[in-house]
């Protein structure tokens, strides 16, 4: 069975869109926003390897790939990023976990710390009825 996985891509985007003929309007950060992008699947396709700059490992617990340039942000755990990600999007992960067939109750709550530890259970759950 395939890994699930936590994939995150980003990209600029003109704050204002009327703008972006301006020469070195783009270059200015204050001039542009970041957008997030973040699904959940079960493998990775050769673009998500491509194009993303975060891939969690949601079934081993591991940070896949983690392309941010800056030290803070590479030393980031497994944990701190999911948990960052789910405090962002409890509804979408919960919801998409569940459709992989991984099933918990306390997804529902707010709490991202027991959502997280009942995620590790599953997860070492499933784990070790595939094994």
């Amino acid at each position: 069975m395939k890994n699930i996985y936590l994939i995150a891509s980003y990209s600029m985007v003109p704050k204002n869109t009327k703008m972006t003929s301006a020469k070195g309007y783009m270059a200015n950060k204050d001039n542009v926003s970041l957008n997030e992008k973040m699904h959940i699947s079960r493998g990775i396709k050769a673009k998500d390897l491509k194009e993303a700059r975060i891939i969690l490992d949601i079934s081993t617990q591991t940070v896949y790939k983690n392309a941010f340039a800056t030290e803070d942000m590479r030393s980031k755990t497994f944990m701190e990023l999911f948990e960052y990600f789910y405090k962002a999007n409890p509804r979408y992960i919960a919801q998409a976990l569940r459709s992989l067939g991984v099933t918990f109750d306390s997804v529902e709550k707010d709490d991202s710390a027991d959502v997280i530890d009942t995620v590790e259970e599953v997860v070492a759950s499933n784990a070790a009825s595939v094994s």
